[in-house]
């Protein structure tokens, strides 16, 4: 079954933990990395502040530019150069003609990729839990 099929095959909403599509998502830049057990690896790019100090910006698990990779070694001018360049905090990816977003289940510390969306249709829309989480 290829990339195509499998997604094509998913409900909108669904958990995809799939290796394949998440190595493929992986060497195209779209998401940083995924563990082996199918949750999305985060990373914690730097951005200088107003008085030239390095900080952290927040954890990003998405890259809709396609720039994941080797996202460690940058430390961006800014945190509006930062926001340009990764996209916004929450966004969605495309693959394939699926839209894709995070999604944090019970208990985890990582998100998950969750099939929001075929194209441009209408998306499952996140809400937030009791505890916080992104559910």
């Amino acid at each position: 079954m290829t990339n195509k099929e499998f997604l094509d095959a998913q409900p909108k909403g669904a958990i995809i933990t799939n290796k394949k599509v998440l190595s493929a998502l992986k060497r195209k830049g779209l998401i940083y990395g995924y563990s082996q057990w199918g949750y999305l690896e985060d990373t914690n790019p730097h951005y200088l502040n107003d008085e030239g100090r390095v900080e952290c910006g927040m954890l990003r698990y998405l890259f809709p530019n396609g720039n994941a990779n080797g996202i460690d070694e940058v430390t961006f001018k800014s945190k509006d150069e930062m926001n340009e360049k990764l996209g916004a905090y929450y966004c969605e990816i495309e693959y394939m003609g699926h839209r894709f977003a995070t999604k944090y289940l019970d208990g985890c510390f990582n998100a998950y990729l969750q099939k929001v969306s075929e194209g441009k249709g209408e998306s499952v829309s996140p809400t937030m839990s009791v505890w916080g989480a992104i559910v």
